[in-house]
């Protein structure tokens, strides 16, 4: 005899079940808004990470890294559109671009993508700011030194740019177009040449993407920026003769002290200020001036020397990958290869227009 068997379904089991089946609303769904964002904000992000982590523990590194990223804002903020319109007169009205100047320029009065925003990118100022900065490869000291507390991040991040696959093909079509040139070699071979000096200059975008900025300051400079808390009480002394409870409210007493000896990054930029003014007094106006390298890594110095041999017309934007997009430098580039480009195009619908009005070639005419 079958035993009668009860099921119990939940209730919400119930719902479900009726929701999935039940009739569609009329109702639209509203998609979900994203918020958008700004290329610039990963860097003020990163600006503020930075900042909360040179002021707990300051080193050169942590103050180069600092401006360089400092750098990145303003130059995404005051001049967003310079790589596309290739003009910018300065004087911006952006009060989050003003704010980045002013911090900037506090701590490095002759920083140059803070001099170009203020006064414009084809004004004396920028051009001077950017003509003292030099341009250097990646070497394992300069790593150690730059990657601060974690070279094997910075180590990376360079691999990271130079091995990719995309590198990798790109690489490989260097390889078949040399060795086509070494076994057609003319010098009037212009178009494998400049499909080589095209292959070089994608490659750039790819190998060139890594930099790292190092200002080398005087040794006062130095002093201010790398200002660190003293322990004002030995080991020694704050354990002698202290139980675990006294050990605990010493050293707690010792680290509010650290905290307050710490400089903030606006004490630095006064400090500095009050140092390069008493510098000016005593040596004529002569004030030190701060040398300013930027570190790129050595393949892509190499590739960008190569496309400047190679390349005929002298018309390649090389600078950028070397100077930065946003350097007078690139900007003065990019306008003499579009203007190039532009001349070429107005040739070619020339040469096309001669064409079509060419007679046939069996003619008497089209002979001479």
């Amino acid at each position: 005899m079958l035993k009668k068997v009860l099921i119990l379904i939940p209730a919400f089991a119930v719902a479900v079940t009726g929701a999935l089946y039940a009739e569609p609303s009329n109702s639209k769904i509203q998609p979900r808004k994203r918020s958008r964002v700004r290329p610039v904000d990963v860097h003020l992000w990163r600006a503020e990470l930075l900042e909360t982590a040179f002021n707990s523990s300051p080193s050169e590194a942590g103050f180069d890294n600092l401006i360089h990223t400092y750098e990145k804002v303003i130059n995404l903020l005051c001049m967003p559109a310079l790589p596309r319109t290739l003009q910018y007169k300065g004087n911006p009205k952006n009060p989050e671009c003003l704010k980045f100047i002013d911090k900037t320029l506090a701590l490095d009065p002759e920083n140059a993508a803070a001099i170009c925003a203020r006064d414009g990118i084809d004004s004396k100022s920028c051009r001077k700011a950017y003509s003292d900065q030099e341009v250097k490869p990646f070497y394992s000291h300069v790593i150690r030194k730059l990657g601060g507390s974690n070279p094997d991040s910075l180590r990376a991040e360079i691999q990271s740019a130079v091995a990719t696959s995309a590198v990798r093909k790109l690489t490989d079509k260097l390889e078949s177009l040399n060795q086509e040139l070494r076994r057609n070699y003319s010098s009037e071979n212009n178009e494998t040449m400049e499909k080589l000096v095209n292959v070089y200059m994608a490659l750039l975008r790819h190998v060139c993407r890594v930099d790292r900025l190092e200002l080398v300051l005087n040794d006062d400079e130095k002093k201010i920026i790398l200002t660190k808390a003293k322990n004002p009480l030995s080991e020694s002394d704050s354990k002698a003769g202290l139980n675990k409870s006294e050990e605990f409210k010493v050293s707690e007493k010792t680290e509010e002290k650290n905290k307050q000896k710490l400089l903030s990054l606006d004490d630095i930029a006064k400090k500095l200020e009050d140092l390069r003014n008493k510098n000016k007094k005593k040596l004529n106006n002569n004030i030190h001036k701060t040398r300013r390298i930027l570190y790129r890594p050595g393949i892509c110095i190499n590739y960008a020397q190569t496309v400047q041999r190679l390349d005929q017309e002298g018309v390649q934007p090389v600078d950028c990958y070397l100077d930065g997009f946003y350097s007078p430098q690139c900007i003065s580039a990019l306008r003499k290869y579009r203007a190039y480009k532009e001349e070429q195009q107005k040739k070619d619908k020339k040469g096309d227009k001669k064409k079509d009005s060419e007679p046939e070639s069996n003619s008497m005419i089209g002979t001479f």
